[in-house]
């Protein structure tokens, strides 16, 4: 099983999400782990059954990170997505054409 792993924005940047994909069966304990540290998961979609979406909401504005959330919330992410083989988890910073 491939599970590949993005952390995603949009402006002004500060608050991520990730877009988790995988073939084969669903990485439950990934998934959990991810869950266990606050990630919540979006609806899932009825098309992509290989694929999540996971936020963290955060204490800034419309549940949007401060810069020490982001610190900590990113690094302790990041352990977590190591322990499962997923080192140097590009972020990718949405602009307003991949948004459309």
């Amino acid at each position: 099983m491939t599970v590949t792993a993005e952390f995603r924005s949009k402006h002004p940047h500060k608050t991520l999400w990730i877009d988790l994909a995988w073939d084969g069966d669903e990485p439950s304990a990934l998934l959990g782990d991810l869950k266990a540290a606050g990630w919540v998961e979006h609806v899932p979609s009825l098309v992509a059954q290989h694929e999540a979406t996971l936020s963290k909401p955060g204490t800034g504005l419309f549940q949007g990170w401060t810069p020490a959330e982001r610190k900590a919330n990113l690094a302790a992410t990041r352990r977590i997505l190591r322990r499962y083989g997923l080192a140097r988890v590009p972020v990718r910073k949405l602009t307003l054409h991949d948004l459309l």
